[in-house]
């Protein structure tokens, strides 16, 4: 929803606005609560699709995170039984060809692999 991403929380970012807007739960495939944003010094913008060209490198930072494909799917297997299988055939797949088309972990200034780091949520 690249649209609405950019509408409701990049634009008022840029110009230092405070907002509402409804985070994606990757866990439930819904629209979550809206969570109000008062900008600060420094705000975190994450997501797979955040460095996406569409949005013309709005961030003065970019950190790409990568995990061992293995580690990946133990995480995932976290999620709702009912969903995984999706990840497997649909969602990871079509993020590797983004990543890959894009060239998206070469845009990044900060490359970090979480594959050893239990603390990373699902």
């Amino acid at each position: 929803d690249y649209e609405r991403f950019r509408e409701e929380v990049l634009v008022p970012l840029k110009k230092n606005c405070a907002f509402i807007y409804r985070p994606f739960s990757c866990k439930t495939f819904t629209l979550s609560e809206p969570v109000t944003v008062i900008p600060r010094i420094l705000n975190i913008v994450e997501g797979t699709y955040s460095l996406h060209p569409y949005f013309e490198a709005p961030y003065d930072l970019r950190i790409f995170l990568s995990v061992d494909s293995k580690i990946q799917l133990e995480r995932i297997s976290q999620r709702p039984p009912h969903l995984v299988q999706r990840f497997i055939t649909d969602w990871i797949p079509m993020e590797k060809r983004y990543f890959d088309f894009f060239r998206i972990p070469l845009q990044a200034d900060l490359l970090l692999d979480t594959s050893g780091d239990k603390s990373v949520n699902a």
